[in-house]
Formats: structure tokens, sequence, C-alpha cells
């Protein structure tokens, strides 16, 4: 677990955005790896818990196809609500960043690298469904380009698990 210091988050520059939370550049120092931080704010312990099953799922998914969790760190924002942080990899951007600005700028992305988004996606999917686990967020704005322009698929706060008869 790591101690998340509020003013080495980057709060003019959000590097992705979800309906619970934004992801923000973090570096605890200047020979500090450069991260990202999704920080989430949770009203309520009900919030809470869901936010924990989101850490607890992360940390249970080590995929190469998916972002990997890194750390976290709650802390009680006010008598009733919390501010959770939780470490990932700094990424180059998402796929719907990168296909806006090759169509703006007129080039195509290679096919070599659509196809290695694909296979990685698709191994993706596969591991968390041998898992149980159902994703049901996929979109451009969730497949993730790392710093070796491999694609990786990220937030998993809405994945549920299900039984083997296939029920939630």
């Amino acid at each position: 677990m790591f101690k998340c210091k509020q003013d080495k988050l980057n709060f003019d520059q959000i590097l992705g955005q979800g309906a619970f939370g934004s992801i923000y550049p973090y570096q605890s120092s200047p020979t500090d790896e450069r991260w990202a931080v999704k920080v989430i704010k949770a009203q309520d312990e009900n919030t809470l818990f869901k936010i924990i099953q989101e850490i607890v799922l992360g940390f249970a998914c080590d995929h190469p196809g998916l972002v990997p969790f890194r750390s976290y760190d709650i802390q009680r924002a006010n008598p009733s609500g919390y501010n959770v942080y939780i470490k990932l990899p700094r990424m180059k951007g998402d796929l719907r960043r990168i296909i806006t600005n090759c169509t703006n700028d007129g080039f195509e992305i290679p096919q070599e690298n659509l196809i290695l988004y694909f296979y990685a996606l698709a191994s993706a999917i596969d591991f968390l469904h041998n898992k149980g686990i159902v994703h049901r967020d996929l979109k451009p704005e969730n497949i993730l380009i790392d710093s070796n322009g491999l694609a990786r698929l990220s937030d998993v706060g809405g994945a549920i698990l299900v039984d083997e008869d296939n029920s939630v």
C-alpha cells in the first residue's frame, strides 16, 4: 500500500475520466517513476465497499492484456466520506484518442498494431471469462496503450462475477 500525497497529483491534467473517478499523473519525486492514480470519491460505506471490490478484482487480474493495479490508499475525506487512490502504471493513451488523432492527422493505424491490439484484448477477455468475470464496459476509452505500444484493457470497476451456471 502507498500513502498518496495529494500535492504530487497533477489535477490540471486528466489522463482519463469515468463515471466514478478520474485518473491523474502522479510522481512522488523527480527521480521516482511516473505513475497514474485513479481518484474515486466515496460518500458512504456502501460506495466504499464497491470500490474495495474493484481493488480486489484489479489485484486478482494479473494478465499482460490488463492494466495492473500497483497499490492503493484510502483516506478519510470528511466524517462520512472517503477518497480512494488506485496507483496504476502510466499509459501513453487510450484507443479513442489514438483513433481520433490518426483520423484528424490523415494517418491510419498500421494493420500490425490493430492485430496486436485485437489479440491482447481477446486474450484479456478470455482470461477474465475463465475466472468467471464479465467486464461489461468494453469501449475504446477503456483500451489503453502502454509505453511499448501494447493494448491493455482497463476499468474493471463495472465487472461482475458469474457462477458456473452463468448467474450473477
